[in-house]
Parts: C-alpha cells; sequence; structure tokens
C-alpha cells in the first residue's frame, strides 16, 4: 500500500523494539506515556503490542500509562488494556487529592501560611494537583499575595488560568459545557 497503509508501520516499530531491546540490555527501562488515549494510531498500537510482549522480553522494562476515563472523552477504541491479559497489567484509578494531602502540599512549599489562606488554596485547587501547583505558582509567596483571589480572571495571564484553560480543551465538549455554564454562574 502507500503512505498511511497498516505495513507501513512495521519499519520504525520494529526500530523501536530494537532500540528498547538495547537499553533494556545495559540497565532498567521506564516508558512513561501520560493520556495515551491522545497517541497517534502507529504509536499507540507499538505500546499495545509492546505490553503484549514484555513478560517474554525477560529485560527490565516496565511501561506505565495513563488514560482519561471520562464519560465524553473519546478513546481511540476501547481503552489501552482492553486486549492485554489482565496479568499483565495493573489499573489504578487516581482519587483527587483530599483536603489534607492538598493542605499539606501548600504547607510544604509555603510553611508560614495561614491556615485560611491554605485552605483557600486548598479550595481553589478543587483536587487537582494541575490546578493547585499552578495556583501556587502564580500566587507566589503568602505575604506577597497575603489572600487567594475569588475568580481566576484576577490572576490572569497565568499558569492557574492556563491550567483551567488546558483542562477544558481536553477535558471533552461536554464538560467543557458543563464548566462553562457553570462559571457564569
Amino acid at each position: 500500500g502507500g503512505p498511511g497503509a497498516p505495513g507501513d508501520e512495521r519499519e520504525p516499530a520494529e526500530l523501536l523494539r530494537r532500540a528498547l531491546h538495547a537499553y533494556a540490555a545495559r540497565s532498567p527501562v521506564l516508558i512513561a506515556v501520560d493520556d495515551v488515549h491522545l497517541a497517534d494510531g502507529h504509536s499507540h498500537r507499538w505500546l499495545v503490542e509492546t505490553a503484549r510482549h514484555l513478560d517474554r522480553l525477560a529485560l527490565p522494562v516496565l511501561l506505565a500509562v495513563t488514560e482519561r476515563s471520562q464519560y465524553d472523552v473519546d478513546t481511540p477504541g476501547p481503552g489501552f488494556t482492553h486486549t492485554l491479559s489482565p496479568a499483565l497489567t495493573r489499573t489504578q484509578t487516581l482519587a483527587p487529592l483530599t483536603p489534607g494531602a492538598a493542605g499539606a502540599l501548600v504547607r510544604a512549599r509555603f510553611p508560614a501560611a495561614t491556615r485560611t489562606w491554605v485552605d483557600s488554596c486548598v479550595r481553589a485547587g478543587a483536587g487537582s494537583p494541575l490546578l493547585l501547583r499552578a495556583l501556587l505558582d502564580d500566587l507566589g509567596d503568602p505575604a506577597r499575595h497575603p489572600w487567594v483571589p475569588e475568580t481566576a480572571a484576577a490572576l490572569y495571564p497565568g499558569a492557574y488560568q492556563a491550567a483551567v484553560s488546558w483542562w477544558l480543551d481536553s477535558a471533552g465538549p461536554g464538560t467543557a459545557e458543563v464548566a462553562r455554564n457553570l462559571a457564569v454562574l
């Protein structure tokens, strides 16, 4: 076939397989892929095939992937582990940060912060490490920003605004529409 035909991916896949074997023969290898559901088809197939054959490699390779399972995010067909043996996979669902864990992250970065400031940051972070870290980046030291703004607009432009925009862009149309409508209220 021509460009884009299934055979076109065999050569790059074989080169990647050889590189993986060469690196893993020298030292342990970690392959980490965030948001694997966004990978192009060739990469997604290579990762699934690699996962399928890792147990036969007898080489120290760990493949860790994240995949969003949100109702309105389109995945490229069945989920990553769908065709893999349960003996090969371990699935973990990550819960949002608890208020205690989020508060500990804020206090670790700003030990002198007041309880009110920490609680406001925890609320604005909404259990998301991404949002919480972006907020802390924008606010900086509590002495510089003794209060946490009520709206994201007060931090514009900044890391928090960028994180919210990224989340809305990648959340799926249903979630983004609901979030935007709630923001108006």
